[in-house]
């Protein structure tokens, strides 16, 4: 961990416009899989035992936020959006190429899930079609869900939620370190297949939910955008768009440069794409959603991102949170420097967004980001 780095993502946390807001950023090197920073705010307050001592229910009723752990690399909440890279490489792992010849000319706008004067996803004759280029940039939870739920996708997403440290119903997955137990692994896999990855649950092949939006509503097309029991730390959203980066292969989690004066070695590389040109067009996509002219997400720099602005109840009112995951070469253009950031209850991506400028400028001034 870069302690600088650390301290100054610190400050500037404390000092931005969400400083009354939950706050957690990862910042990792995708061909090292070295965790370069996990800044968090607030800071715990070890004064204050007995609040960090509340379970996260009572603790979430509590005016003002309160911290308990490392936010970016242990408290996993429902990721958004930023889930669409996942089910997208899971498309490819299924299909192969195929996959970016899907094209739905019968997405319309009564049956979108996000329709408003900020955010809206592509529809019919909006655009005349909907791919998985369309889906990525524009961000279409219908086309995923279909995308999902057509091609029997279960398999390589849940291959994915492993590698990358993801749960479903919090059974699976990590916190710090890939650890490839294949009993655990089996047992979570099951448990997990008679449940969200149960295809006799979906309830979208029955003709009766045919024209009606009640048949994209099943916990499994809830995973294909990002929601339903599908959750996600920073850290493991950042695994993932760190493995687009390496050419479709995940570099375990590393937290040591030395151990006992010997140099610690990295670890073998998890291969999370089947072909390398997947995890190349992916990259491609996300630099188009995020880097496209007149949209671009990051001020004077080209970066490859995927936004999100899950859905949860806090409070027991309707709350979303803002997630941002980018990445960009490093100057030295050895590596790429990746970035997850999520704003509990931040209300928008946007918010997520308005942050990562600070913190890109963080990166720029310490040597650690670059541009496309």
């Amino acid at each position: 961990m870069d302690a600088a780095l650390q301290v100054e993502l610190q400050d500037s946390l404390r000092s931005s416009a969400f400083n009354n807001k939950r706050i957690s950023v990862v910042v990792l090197d995708a061909a090292s899989g070295d965790i370069l920073a996990s800044a968090l705010n607030p800071l715990p307050n070890l004064q204050s035992p007995e609040l960090m001592s509340l379970p996260d229910r009572e603790r979430n009723q509590l005016d003002m936020p309160v911290t308990e752990r490392d936010l970016g690399m242990t408290y996993a909440t429902a990721p958004g959006s930023t889930a669409k890279i996942v089910t997208a490489m899971a498309g490819f792992n299924k299909m192969g190429m195929a996959a970016t010849e899907v094209k739905y000319t019968d997405i319309f706008r009564p049956e979108i899930f996000r329709d408003n004067r900020n955010e809206q996803e592509p529809f019919i004759p909006k655009v005349p079609f909907v791919d998985i280029h369309e889906a990525i940039v524009n961000s279409s939870n219908i086309f995923f869900i279909r995308l999902a739920n057509e091609n029997n996708l279960e398999d390589p997403m849940a291959a994915l939620y492993q590698a990358t440290g993801m749960r479903l119903n919090q059974r699976g997955g990590y916190d710090y370190t890939y650890l490839p137990d294949r009993l655990k692994q089996a047992a979570d896999l099951a448990a997990w297949k008679t449940g969200p990855l149960n295809g006799d649950h979906r309830g979208y092949n029955n003709p009766d939910n045919y024209g009606k939006t009640k048949r994209y509503r099943s916990d499994f097309s809830g995973l294909a955008w990002g929601q339903s029991v599908l959750t996600a730390t920073p850290a493991s959203m950042a695994r993932m768009a760190g493995a687009i980066a390496n050419k479709g292969v995940l570099q375990p989690s590393r937290y040591t440069l030395k151990v006992a004066g010997q140099s610690e070695v990295l670890a073998e590389g998890v291969k999370i794409s089947n072909d390398t040109s997947y995890a190349w067009l992916l990259k491609q996509y996300m630099i188009d959603q995020s880097s496209t002219p007149g949209k671009q997400k990051i001020r004077n720099i080209r970066v490859a991102g995927k936004s999100g602005t899950p859905e949860r109840i806090v409070k027991g009112i309707r709350q979303w949170d803002g997630w941002y995951v980018f990445f960009a070469p490093t100057p030295d253009d050895t590596s790429y420097t990746v970035t997850c950031i999520r704003i509990e209850t931040g209300q928008s991506s946007a918010n997520a967004i308005m942050l990562a400028n600070a913190i890109a400028k963080i990166l720029q001034k310490r040597a650690y980001l670059g541009s496309f």
